[in-house]
């Protein structure tokens, strides 16, 4: 079970009403971009990161966490683009049975298995740094001062 930052309940307002831990305070500023990510994973990282850092949901020590949230990005991007190319089913077979009955066989396309994990995994993450709806529920946030789009377009 997840359990959610002590910043998050505060900023929601601390719904449960009970006593908040005492955790440490990293400071809020830009983390280290880890150099193993990818291209289009550090793209999404230059995006996105600047604003959350101003929004207090990014710190010094959330940059490997943050490194792999952007490296699903960049994965599932990959994903998408390769099934909206390929068909969804591959190998698809037919054969009449012993009774005369036709069936028809097939796979589902990897890229399409792949994308469904990646897609789970991105959620969870994302959820994590507020990038979601269900994780930005409830934030006493202004997003009107951040830059269009940083958020809502984090898989374009």
């Amino acid at each position: 079970m997840n359990k959610k930052p002590t910043k998050l309940k505060i900023l929601q307002g601390n719904p449960g009403k009970r006593p908040l831990p005492i955790e440490p305070h990293p400071k809020e500023i830009m983390p280290r971009m880890p150099k193993e990510i990818d291209r289009e994973a550090k793209k999404a990282w230059k995006a996105l990161a600047p604003t959350l850092v101003k929004l207090g949901l990014l710190c010094e020590t959330d940059g490997l966490s943050f490194g792999f949230l952007c490296q699903l990005r960049s994965r599932l991007k990959e994903c998408i683009e390769k099934t909206n190319s390929l068909s969804s089913l591959i190998d698809e077979k037919s054969y009449i049975d012993k009774i005369g009955e036709e069936h028809i066989t097939c796979r589902i396309n990897a890229y399409v298995l792949a994308e469904e994990r990646f897609f789970k995994l991105f959620r969870a993450y994302a959820a994590d740094f507020g990038l979601t709806p269900k994780g930005r529920t409830g934030l006493g946030i202004d997003l009107t001062g951040t830059k269009a789009g940083s958020l809502e377009g984090l898989l374009d």
